[in-house]
């Protein structure tokens, strides 16, 4: 059989259809989820402040400490710490923002990178 009149192989045809889903993808313009921190930041401003079991419960958070470690090294947002008994068998620390307008910039901007608008 002539080269010029071979059929492509399977594995030629697939790899067009990806390079065409891939073209498809490209101009998807639906919105991205929320990310961690957006979803986080919301918390804090919606409630003022939070303990991990709060955490827990308004957005499945089960280590906020680190969550607040990572906001300070991220964002530079800064939070006080107090111990409270909440019931459990060692007191837990309620986080609380320092700064609320400098927590609603970080959220805009998270917003904005994600393209979708910002709150007021």
């Amino acid at each position: 059989m002539d080269a010029s009149k071979k059929k492509p192989c399977g594995n030629m045809a697939q790899s067009k259809s990806v390079q065409l889903h891939g073209q498809n993808e490209s101009k998807d313009t639906t919105t991205k989820q929320p990310t961690k921190a957006e979803v986080g930041i919301e918390a804090f401003l919606r409630r003022g402040s939070l303990n991990t079991f709060e955490a827990n419960r308004e957005y499945n958070d089960t280590c906020l400490h680190s969550f607040v470690s990572f906001l300070y090294k991220r964002f530079g947002l800064n939070f006080t710490r107090k111990f409270e008994d909440v019931g459990a068998k060692r007191p837990v620390k309620r986080y609380t923002p320092t700064d609320i307008a400098e927590m609603k910039r970080v959220l805009n901007n998270l917003r904005v990178a994600r393209g979708v608008g910002g709150v007021k």
